[in-house]
């Protein structure tokens, strides 16, 4: 389940838990802790943009200009992009 996660967040770039439970069918929970542990494993990485600028969010298909907002951005790793590179992602 772990690759399948992996591979649903670089081929559709969703990120959101929320989503990726409604679509495989799984608490939102499970798909936490998967994401827990491709970060452990090394395969992903979360950062955290604070006080969101909302210039630098143009591009967003959600613009909410809100300053307050916090996003949290997830990236594959090369060590992710070399595994799913390994399985014909």
């Amino acid at each position: 389940m772990l690759l399948e996660i992996l591979k649903e967040i670089y081929e559709s770039k969703m990120y959101s838990p929320a989503k990726l439970a409604q679509k495989h069918d799984r608490d939102i929970q499970m798909i936490e802790e998967y994401y827990r542990k491709l970060i452990e494993l090394g395969y992903i990485v979360e950062s955290t943009m604070g006080n969101c600028d909302p210039d630098a969010c143009k591009a967003c298909k959600n613009f909410c200009n809100i300053s307050s907002l916090v996003i949290k951005e997830i990236k594959i790793t090369d060590k992710g992009l070399r595994l799913l590179g390994n399985t014909n992602a």
